[in-house]
């Protein structure tokens, strides 16, 4: 195949798309759609090299894999033993077993399914995962997988029917990816259905003939590479990925491919020798760039510094340099290694990588690391959990608190039958945790009522908890029957307008949603006060642990400054609106908690110091019975 410089600029722009939006850079939110130009540009180089080689009668599946194994898995097994060491001194220990799972899945191109299951994209704790990057080699894997099978199969017996079988698997695929945009897009975004169409449309591109220079075709390929920015600049965390409207970049990169090779603007960016250099070296810069800024992230705990985040850009530019001119060039010119040699190598590499990866995903190693009174504050969770399961009052937070199982709490139970009009706390695990804090400073009866997952309003479907519903009408229904003295609303409400749970479009939806449920509270309890309890301060992926980075432990007590409170902040502003304009009570947890020296960390009890949440967000009762103290 004849090579095409302008193709190597559109992976520098790709490229360079993903690694300033995962380095933070505000201007380039949607970055990510960096890969799906890359997955585009795969399909079509593969394609046309398989069409090339048939055209030559010299196709071979053992050809195509050799070729796919000598570019793809020499760097990806340098990257991942790379990460050995920094993993074992910077991981935690549940999150070094876990990395150990995440290598095994990466080395077996599976990491797409071990990540749907554990984490969303845009979630905060997947800024901490050193190889979640590698879900997008094993999308392309395992298209590899079938595809060459298809074509061989359709170009021997139906070569006509072979762009008309590409479009239509395409358009099944983006159908596919519309639906999960919409009803599960956590697995949507790392599901290989969802993504195959962006491989075929690359390789759509392949197979229509290769059109003739005219004047327009400059322009055409200028309005590809806009497109494609566009998206980078103007895509976020909330943009359905994939979905229809990834047509934008995808499109944009097709434009590029079948029209780049006209002399114009187009072709001059992508051709400097900047562009070209970059794209080059691409696949290494791909793979060095997350582990580089998640080991950054970790050591940083309170963030890392711009500076040093442009050091790192540069630092993995040298990185993917050398791995390309010392690990992938030999390995795919060299002509001492043949098919036999570099498909042993191959299941050498795989087999050690699995091996050493479930291992360790296998075998606790934290006794070597920790200490047992750092074990103590990072498995804080487990510990906080044995403390008061024996409680009476934790038995009754159980009992009635309802989870994606289908188990839902029995309210004849959670309604105090001694005292029918006692106080409500409804919502979800967070509403759980403030009502610990209850328990733990009021002798005084109250009526509980949680669902995991489930915010307390009336009238709102839940796609992942459709129990959710069902519970929150019986709950409204129990107000009316008993009429409450005081109704308290309380939930992780950020929770539900992000891309995991993302129950509301908007915050007007919630907003809405929440003005509903206080008008339908007041029809059917009058008499009943009620307080919208805003959200409580985070701390990424656990306070315990926040405060173990930080060199701190429970040895006093201490304001920090919460990684994720401007988000929370700001949708505590539109609850106290919401109050104010339902005429009903808000309690802001930061105003209790927090200061300009920051929110409280630490409590002591009876000359014991606890962490006032025991994970990212969830109080403990320690921590809540300030807030629960508070409420009137």
């Amino acid at each position: 195949m004849k090579y095409r410089p302008e193709i190597d600029g559109l992976r520098a722009v790709a490229v360079a798309s993903v690694v300033l939006a995962h380095a933070g850079v505000p201007l380039v939110q949607g970055g990510f759609i960096g890969v799906d130009v890359f997955f585009v540009i795969s399909g079509y180089l593969i394609t046309s090299l398989i069409l090339e080689d048939r055209d030559k009668g010299r196709f071979r599946l053992s050809t195509f894999y050799f070729r796919r194994a000598r570019r793809i898995l020499p760097a990806l097994f340098v990257v991942l033993i790379a990460c050995l060491p920094f993993a074992w001194w910077l991981l935690l220990p549940s999150q070094f077993i876990e990395f150990g799972r995440s290598m095994a899945a990466a080395a077996l191109f599976l990491s797409n399914a071990y990540f749907w299951e554990k984490t969303g994209y845009f979630e905060t704790s997947a800024d901490l995962l050193p190889l979640l990057h590698t879900w997008s080699l094993a999308v392309e894997e395992q298209y590899y997988l079938l595809f060459p099978l298809l074509c061989m199969a359709v170009l021997r017996f139906a070569p006509r029917f072979f762009p008309y079988l590409l479009f239509v698997l395409g358009a099944l695929s983006i159908s596919l990816a519309q639906w999960g945009a919409v009803h599960l897009p956590d697995q949507n975004f790392f599901f290989t259905f969802s993504r195959f169409w962006e491989i075929f449309l690359g390789a759509f591109c392949a197979v229509l003939p290769r059109p003739n220079a005219k004047q327009w075709h400059a322009g055409a390929a200028l309005a590809g590479l806009g497109l494609i920015l566009i998206a980078a600049f103007g895509f976020s965390k909330a943009t359905p990925t994939p979905s229809l409207i990834t047509l934008v970049p995808t499109g944009g990169a097709a434009l590029v491919l079948m029209f780049g090779g006209q002399a114009g603007l187009a072709k001059r960016v992508l051709t400097l020798p900047m562009m070209t250099g970059l794209g080059a070296i691409s696949y290494s810069v791909y793979l060095w760039h997350q582990p580089a800024f998640v080991f950054a992230r970790i050591y940083y705990v309170t963030g890392v510094p711009t500076a040093v985040m442009g050091g790192l850009i540069l630092l993995v530019l040298a990185l993917a340099y050398l791995s390309w001119r010392f690990v992938e060039q030999p390995f795919r010119h060299n002509a001492a290694l043949t098919k036999s040699r570099v498909f042993l190598l191959s299941g050498m590499g795989i087999a050690a990588c699995v091996t050493a990866g479930l291992w360790l995903h296998q075998t606790d190693l934290s006794r070597y690391r920790y200490s047992e009174t750092d074990l103590k504050l990072l498995n804080y969770d487990t510990y906080y959990r044995q403390l008061n399961q024996e409680a009476e009052t934790t038995k009754r937070l159980i009992a009635c608190f309802g989870d994606s199982n289908g188990y839902l709490p029995d309210l004849d139970q959670c309604f105090p039958a001694s005292a029918p009009s006692a106080p409500l706390i409804w919502g979800d695990s967070h509403a759980q945790a403030l009502a610990s804090g209850w328990l733990f400073v009021r002798d005084t009866p109250v009526a509980l009522a949680f669902d995991a997952g489930c915010p307390p309003v009336i009238g709102v479907s839940f796609p992942n908890n459709p129990d959710c519903e069902v519970l929150n009408d019986a709950i409204l229904a129990k107000v009316s029957q008993t009429k409450p003295t005081s109704i308290y609303l309380h939930a992780n409400w950020t929770l539900y307008l992000e891309q995991k749970r993302h129950i509301f479009a908007s915050e007007d939806d919630l907003s809405q949603a929440i003005r509903s449920t206080i008008t339908a509270i007041k029809a059917a309890s009058p008499q009943s006060r009620i307080t919208v309890v805003g959200g409580v301060p985070q701390w990424g992926d656990g306070l315990p642990t926040y405060l173990y980075r930080l060199g701190l432990g429970l040895n006093g007590t201490y304001r920090l400054a919460p990684p994720e409170a401007d988000g929370i902040r700001h949708i505590n502003t539109l609850l106290k609106t919401i109050a104010a304009d339902a005429d009903i009570a808000f309690v802001d947890p930061f105003d209790i908690l927090c200061n300009p020296d920051g929110c409280l960390a630490t409590i002591e009890q009876d000359g014991q110091y606890f962490p006032t949440a025991w994970d990212y967000g969830h109080m403990t009762a320690q921590g809540a019975s300030l807030i629960a103290s508070r409420l009137n």
